[in-house]
């Protein structure tokens, strides 16, 4: 990236907010729903029962952990297999070589305390986790057992050893949670730091998977480019966007004419195409989270809650202009349903999503 041509930093303007807990405070959806607080989702969230064993994660010492937990090596080899088929092409910042060797030295010397270990046992447990059945019983995880032990280990080295070993930021990378990028955190100025920085080098032969990562990072930062250029100025009239085929980005345009009654006022062609490519967008992500969240990855989250589309393509149908491009809803609805409830479990906001798509057929069904 070349400083030279970088230009302006281009940022979401303040103010916009795109997640799924901030369209239930609008007022078309408020009429159709009720009530809900602000990120919502965020909240329900944060007020989840935390278990007991997270809650003593923070050890005052490498000296003060309790035993070492046993990993067979039939188990972890086929945990590693699971973690580099199904998770490391999501994510591929660690060489597959060296996660290998460094899996079988620390097997061969035994799990320990060290930050090697950690890294091994955090590879097993995402290994674990993304081979488990959705309807698992939270007693039978494998991968909490594991990832617990790492995080124990880590915040330890962290706080009171760390001295730039690399081990220790490449399996807190791991460990963190993609579930944040869904949710509304408070402007700090480090999107702009962001904004500048350079793409990984994968070497002068990148594998194909290092290619989609690639791929995947100038996709997210072009998108947050997308995002400036169209909520920047406060009217949605004077942006044209005829190439651009993206539901979030042209939701603004149906939340726009659900917004006004329209009566005896012409809306233009421009904005109808728009909320348009919003509803398809809509529709077309249900019908292909299908396939995404029939198990486990890395998007399993995000794609719930994008699930919830639906609450827009209801909203669009209560609005003249709008409620004959969406003569499926119905069966929309059906699908959204059979989507999240394998995932909905009790006390998460996935099961409050999965209450919110029952809510809105169900009135949808005397609309």
């Amino acid at each position: 990236m070349q400083e030279d041509n970088d230009g302006p930093p281009i940022t979401i303007p303040l103010g916009h907010q795109t997640s799924t807990s901030n369209l239930l405070m609008m007022p078309q959806c408020r009429a159709l729903l009720g009530e809900y607080p602000e990120e919502f989702f965020f909240k329900v969230e944060m007020n989840r029962p935390r278990a007991w064993a997270v809650r003593t994660m923070m050890v005052s010492d490498l000296d003060n952990l309790a035993d070492t937990v046993k990993v067979r090596w039939v188990d972890g080899t086929q945990f590693l297999e699971s973690y580099l088929k199904r998770v490391h092409p999501f994510h591929p910042f660690l060489d597959r070589d060296e996660v290998r060797e460094i899996y079988e030295d620390t097997m061969h010397k035994g799990i320990g305390i060290d930050n090697s270990s950690a890294l091994v046992l955090t590879i097993l447990a995402l290994g674990a986790t993304v081979s488990d059945a959705v309807d698992l019983k939270p007693e039978l995880r494998t991968g909490e057992a594991f990832i617990q032990q790492a995080l124990k280990i880590l915040f330890a080295s962290w706080t009171f050893n760390f001295s730039g070993d690399v081990i220790v930021s490449q399996a807190l990378s791991l460990c963190s949670l993609d579930i944040l990028a869904e949710f509304h955190q408070p402007r700090n100025g480090i999107e702009l730091l962001v904004d500048r920085m350079p793409f990984p080098n994968y070497g002068e032969l990148p594998s194909p998977e290092n290619l989609y990562a690639l791929a995947d990072i100038s996709a997210r930062a072009l998108l947050n480019r997308i995002h400036h250029a169209l909520f920047f100025t406060e009217s949605l009239i004077i942006y044209s966007g005829h190439s651009l085929n993206n539901r979030n980005i042209f939701r603004a345009f149906v939340i726009y004419v659900t917004s006004k009654m329209w009566e005896g006022e012409e809306i233009p062609k421009t904005v109808l195409d728009m909320c348009e490519i919003c509803l398809h967008g809509c529709r077309m992500f249900i019908i292909m989270a299908q396939h995404l969240i029939r198990e486990r990855s890395p998007y399993t989250y995000s794609a719930t809650q994008c699930c919830l589309s639906s609450s827009i393509m209801a909203i669009a149908a209560q609005s003249p202009p709008l409620k004959g491009m969406i003569a499926d809803i119905e069966s929309i609805h059906v699908i959204t349903l059979e989507l999240l409830e394998p995932w909905a479990q009790a006390g998460t906001s996935i099961k409050t999503g999965y209450q919110i798509a029952s809510l809105i057929a169900a009135k949808q069904l005397f609309k």
